[in-house]
């Protein structure tokens, strides 16, 4: 999206806000880091195995679901003064 973006002379973050669903280190790679919600891969498939381990040794108790609450990053992708506006 950002190639194309500014492959069509737009400038992310000035011309057009660009928000993703990716890790931070691959968001802090472009020449334009992006503002992003990491999916926290490493923590979702943690918890997922704990969970199944104690389903597997009969220890399971609670919910079998969990919360992890991802957060919004913001970087120079959504930097634009408009776009600071958005975020009240």
């Amino acid at each position: 999206l950002v190639a194309t973006v500014r492959a069509h002379g737009l400038v992310p973050g000035r011309d057009l806000p660009i928000v993703a669903v990716c890790p931070n280190a691959f968001a802090q790679q472009h020449p334009v880091s992006i503002t992003n919600i990491d999916p926290l891969a490493e923590q979702c498939s943690t918890v997922a195995v704990n969970k199944l381990y104690a389903l597997l040794d009969g220890k399971a108790s609670g919910p079998v679901r969990d919360v992890i609450e991802p957060e919004l990053q913001r970087r120079e992708s959504t930097a634009h003064p408009y776009t600071a506006t958005l975020r009240a």
